[in-house]
């Protein structure tokens, strides 16, 4: 599984670009997927509006970097691949600008303080796993937010409850 954050001296890859610090560029085609899937725009959705997009680069999925991106799991320490996600469509909240939204790249489990899982095609998410199927969910909402810090419509878990990681974890 690709580390969440390997980087070198002035350049940093992630799972969907390389970034030139220096030159303030995005190069999809360094990207650490890259090799396999040899598309560049692949992790684009686009159900996602590009005014929502980080400036590194196209994103709107979000990697399950907190159990998968320690850079030392292999497919063969997962013990459910078919129950745990790898990647799902994902926003999280811009507290510059009340209750909007903002491109993604890293998914957040239940248990982090705020959701990430981001329900934009008629309400529901897409998942993908990591055995490599793909379904569609409708999330599980947060009520333990405090109020001045809102969830935006359509931001929820993907969870049987709202602090439950098992569709995250390696167990």
């Amino acid at each position: 599984m690709p580390p969440r954050t390997p980087s070198g001296a002035r350049r940093f890859r992630y799972w969907w670009t390389e970034w030139d610090e220096t030159a303030l560029r995005a190069d999809p085609r360094g990207g650490l997927l890259f090799p396999f899937t040899r598309e560049e725009g692949i992790q684009a959705d686009p159900g996602f509006p590009n005014r929502l997009r980080a400036a590194t680069g196209i994103t709107g999925f979000g990697y399950n970097y907190r159990y998968l991106g320690s850079g030392r799991v292999s497919a063969t320490a997962i013990a459910d691949p078919a129950g745990t996600v790898a990647f799902a469509t994902s926003a999280q909240i811009d507290f510059r600008a009340p209750f909007a939204l903002q491109g993604n790249t890293y998914l957040e489990a239940p248990s982090a303080r705020y959701p990430t899982f981001h329900a934009r095609h008629l309400g529901s998410g897409l998942v993908l796993w990591t055995d490599g199927h793909a379904t569609s969910r409708r999330p599980a909402y947060r009520t333990d937010l405090r109020p001045d810090r809102a969830t935006p419509a359509a931001l929820g878990e993907i969870a049987p409850g709202p602090l439950d990681d098992s569709l995250f974890d390696l167990l």
